[in-house]
């Protein structure tokens, strides 16, 4: 017969062994519950200029969308002065706006791209994957409040956007074409970055750049 010690330690290990059959177990390196990502190795491109940002952005795009690898400057500075040509940006020293980024996508065979104002960050997030879901494309984003672009080549979220409006987004997978010219803090990382949800609001912040003060207060991308 069990002394009391020992009773208390096989009611333990019975009461630990019926909770481990009903309680869920966390896994190491679990897969999320859906997962989108349209990188692949060839298609990022570093801008030739500090200020040809969304030439090389709407380049690695392109790229992703026509299954090329271009990274000639010619056609980087053909992009860019494209956007430069057909933008709203009051400065106009030698970069765009995201309405001269989406005109160059749209132009240069990307598809029916727009810029996207949202009101809140959940909200710009939440639209530009669903876009991306329902088209199988990359979505444009104006970071560093404006002055700067990059591209959201795939997430991670709770479900599928397509399937229900009940998602959370938990990482995104971006390119930053100053990369591997610039690199503290957030601007830019290597391609493919991952980056949490929570993180991501650091870069991807409320646009505040008075050359473009149609898009002041907004969250703004470039969704196709």
């Amino acid at each position: 017969m069990p002394r009391p010690r020992n009773r208390l330690i096989a009611f333990l290990l019975l009461a630990g062994l019926v909770l481990a059959s009903v309680a869920p177990v966390a896994v190491q390196g679990a897969q999320p519950a859906f997962k989108l990502n349209l990188y692949s190795q060839g298609v990022f491109t570093t801008q030739y200029t500090w200020t040809w940002c969304v030439g090389a952005s709407a380049q690695a795009m392109l790229n992703i969308i026509n299954g090329t690898e271009n990274h000639s400057r010619a056609r980087q500075k053909m992009l860019v002065q494209y956007a430069m040509n057909n933008d709203g940006h009051a400065g106009n020293k030698g970069g765009s706006d995201a309405t001269g980024f989406a005109q160059t996508l749209r132009h240069h065979g990307g598809g029916n791209y727009a810029p996207v104002r949202s009101t809140s960050y959940r909200s710009a997030v939440r639209k530009a994957v669903k876009s991306m879901r329902a088209t199988g494309k990359p979505v444009g984003l104006l970071v560093m409040g404006g002055r700067h672009a990059w591209v959201l080549n795939g997430f991670e979220a709770t479900a599928d956007p397509a399937a229900t409006k009940n998602f959370e987004v938990t990482h995104v997978y971006v390119m930053g074409p100053l990369y591997p010219k610039q690199t503290g803090h957030w601007f830019d990382r290597p391609p493919n970055s991952r980056i949490s949800i929570e993180g991501f609001k650091n870069p991807f912040r409320r646009f505040d750049d008075p050359d473009s003060p149609e898009f002041v207060g907004y969250w703004v991308t470039v969704n196709p």
